[in-house]
């Protein structure tokens, strides 16, 4: 018996960049939260669990029928500039944060490689790895939104 050939994930490399009326140690503060606020203020996104290091999120990153189960880890910490992040569950791969000062407030810059592990994912990769990168904009367009609007009705911690 031959054994049938399994498709090998797709790596995608996703690099978002936000503009945020806070200065990075704001900025860092609310991304950083204990009570882990994210989901107060990202459309989409939902906090299953967190403990000092970890978390765990569902995303339904748009309208699609989708969603994405995972868990960050911090893997390295810089506050408030740099952050490292590991992520497992749906996608496995590494997340980069940097933020950095602007003049009107600060830059985040998030840079994900990742791969998928859900096996419709990664059968259909070939045709939907475009709309895979559409839903990430998306999910990350609101996040964007979501924090700008957070951090102007809420200036200090």
């Amino acid at each position: 018996m031959t054994a049938v050939p399994q498709p090998t994930p797709p790596d995608y490399r996703l690099i978002t960049r936000w503009t945020l009326p806070a200065e990075p140690d704001r900025v860092w503060a609310v991304l950083a939260d204990p009570d882990l606020t994210w989901p107060r203020w990202w459309p989409g996104l939902i906090a299953d669990w967190s403990t000092p290091d970890r978390a765990g999120f569902t995303l339904r990153p748009s309208r699609w029928a989708y969603a994405l189960r995972f868990t960050l880890a911090i893997e390295h910490r810089d506050a408030p500039s740099h952050a490292t992040l590991r992520v497992a569950g749906d996608l496995v791969g590494t997340g980069l944060v940097h933020i950095a000062p602007t003049a009107e407030g600060s830059t985040l810059e998030l840079d994900w490689q990742v791969r998928t592990t859900r096996a419709w994912m990664i059968r259909t990769a070939p045709l939907l790895a475009p709309m895979f990168r559409l839903a990430h904009t998306h999910a990350m367009n609101r996040g964007e939104r979501g924090l700008r609007e957070f951090l102007r009705a809420h200036p200090a911690a």
